[in-house]
């Protein structure tokens, strides 16, 4: 293989069931090699089923550990299932905040905006009519525009 500095594809690690699992594959590993010429060695021998007092302690301890990493899965999950709803409850809420000022800006600030025209208008030809037409007219435009704007949050307008 030409050795352009990347690492080779590690073999896939095979999942063995039990011994008896490990007794299959190895016999059929032996029957494959028995034709080809090796060096001598000696003949290797499967432990009895039952495995020795070390390996069955290894096993307990390896299934106590798998069992608290599952626990600790388990509690990350749960926790970032948490966090989710949290974050989306905050979205919501942040959106829910943002559209009610833009719409109660709406409703105040275009009859201020009128009366403040109108004011103006009034100092300008010496009346006092102007102020209230403006805030009306402000008014209605605030209402329709909060109306058009609600109605286009909730997907029913343009």
């Amino acid at each position: 293989m030409p050795d352009d500095g990347k690492v080779p594809d590690p073999e896939p690690v095979l999942k063995l069931r039990d011994d008896e699992d490990i007794r299959t594959r190895f016999e059929r590993v032996r029957q494959e090699l028995s034709h080809m010429p090796l060096p001598e060695t000696q003949d290797l021998e499967m432990p009895p089923s039952g495995g020795s007092p070390e390996l069955t302690k290894l096993d307990e301890e390896l299934r106590i550990l798998d069992q608290r990493a599952q626990a600790g899965k388990a509690i990350r999950d749960n926790q970032a299932k948490v966090k989710l709803k949290e974050n989306l409850s905050d979205q919501s809420s942040a959106r829910g905040l943002g559209l009610g000022l833009a719409m109660a800006y709406m409703i105040i600030g275009l009859p201020m905006a009128g009366v403040a025209i109108g004011w103006v208008i009034d100092n300008q030809l010496h009346t006092t009519i102007w102020k209230g037409i403006l805030a009306v007219v402000g008014l209605a435009i605030g209402l329709a525009m909060t109306i058009q704007y609600q109605n286009r949050t909730n997907g029913k307008g343009e």
